[in-house]
């Protein structure tokens, strides 16, 4: 049998759907949900995740909620390593999206982010 590029995006859209409501059936009260995500909640050692990537955007899992708002610098990090900086464009409650404005690596999702440095 032979697959091609749309069946996996298909079937990778299935297995996200699944884990998606299994998260959801959960329901974690210390778990904050955003309009489209559920994020883990707080760890320590930075402030927030890397939800997702789109080009030099990024979203956040900090939002105005977390007193994030347009304008305001965070730095990407992957374990210790700098990855970039990014400003945040746009502040929602539980999530914000930013421009990367200095990278030395490609963003990933779930990358480090910490704020005012």
């Amino acid at each position: 049998m032979k697959f091609s590029i749309k069946h996996l995006l298909a079937l990778m859209l299935l297995v996200a759907m699944f884990f998606a409501g299994w998260i959801a059936k959960t329901n974690y009260d210390h778990w904050q949900t955003t309009d489209e995500l559920i994020v883990p909640p707080y760890v320590v050692g930075f402030d927030g995740v890397v939800l997702r990537t789109n080009d030099n955007l990024i979203a956040i899992s900090l939002g105005a909620g977390d007193g994030i708002k347009a304008g305001d610098t965070a730095t990407v990090f992957r374990g210790s390593k700098y990855i970039g900086r990014a400003q945040v464009t746009t502040a929602k409650t539980n999530m914000s999206v930013a421009r990367m404005i200095d990278s030395q690596s490609k963003v990933e999702e779930g990358d480090s982010v910490s704020l005012g440095q």
